[in-house]
């Protein structure tokens, strides 16, 4: 009971000093701070977008910033504020979703493999690296192909291409984890393996977890805005930041608000995750001074 309570306490006392080495990052607070905006405004999005994203208002076409269009038309007279809003809110479906992918496949390859070892951790790791070897991006145009133009299909895609770094890293950790003497005690009092790895081995990974998660978000909305670039991505008149950057190139010189603000709104997004990230790596490293 002792022992429990004390661990517990370990557990707390790890997380509010992670807090706190985490607010010192002046940058990774304020990237978070405008991670719960966009999430917030994302789910509202239907009721905050001035206009449905493809409603066509063709007496403005190429209308620049005004009181009725905040940040303008494009080429058919739609709105760009409510087109990029909808943008942002697909883009944090495929960065999330993804990651969703990722770690359940990543977490049960991983922990297999890292806890079994010996044929069985060989033959995951080798399917794991012909994963890491392959053309992620090509991989996923493979996969939309196959699978069909969608976000659904796209947040599949980009997790089921994504998961071998996580399977890696939980390996090397429950390979690390498995011989801590918590385990082999637990072990000994007749535990089941499931048990050991869902009690004692996965909660003492969270941290690790959550910071490639927290950089794996970033990657999966860039490819989500590279297949949708390229022609791969939703299908139109669903607007992706990768389409609208692709449009708005073409009107560049005359009609630069039509590639300001979607770029802008995508080079925040990933600073912000990426901000994110670095302090979540620096917080929740043991060895960092509290």
């Amino acid at each position: 009971m002792e022992v429990a309570i004390n661990r517990k306490v370990k557990r707390s006392s790890y997380w509010s000093s992670a807090w706190r080495r985490f607010k010192r990052n002046k940058m990774a607070v304020a990237g978070l701070i405008y991670i719960i905006i966009i999430i917030i405004v994302s789910i509202f999005t239907p009721w905050i977008a001035p206009y449905p994203y493809d409603e066509p208002h063709y007496a403005h076409t190429f209308e620049k910033p005004s009181a009725k269009f905040w940040w303008g038309t494009d080429d058919l007279g739609r709105d760009m504020l409510s087109r990029n809003l909808y943008a942002m809110r697909n883009a944090l479906l495929v960065g999330f979703g993804s990651q969703i992918v990722v770690l359940i496949i990543g977490v049960i390859i991983g922990s297999i493999a890292g806890y079994r070892g010996g044929l069985v951790d060989t033959l995951l790791m080798r399917i794991t690296d012909i994963m890491y070897a392959f053309p992620t991006f090509l991989f996923n145009v493979i996969l939309v192909t196959v699978m069909g133009r969608g976000l659904f299909t796209i947040l599949v895609a980009v997790g089921l291409t994504g998961w071998a770094g996580m399977a890696r890293l939980i390996r090397g950790m429950v390979m690390y984890l498995k011989h801590a003497e918590f385990v082999e005690a637990a072990r000994a009092l007749g535990a089941k393996e499931s048990y050991i790895i869902r009690k004692y081995i996965l909660p003492n990974m969270l941290g690790p977890i959550i910071v490639s998660l927290a950089f794996g978000i970033p990657n999966g909305i860039w490819i989500e805005a590279g297949l949708a670039l390229i022609g791969m991505g939703v299908r139109p008149p669903m607007p992706s930041w990768g389409n609208m950057i692709g449009a708005g190139i073409g009107y560049i010189m005359a009609f630069p608000h039509m590639v300001i603000f979607p770029v802008l709104s995508f080079a925040l997004t990933l600073l912000a995750f990426t901000y994110v990230g670095d302090g979540l790596r620096d917080a929740l490293n043991p060895r960092s001074e509290v």
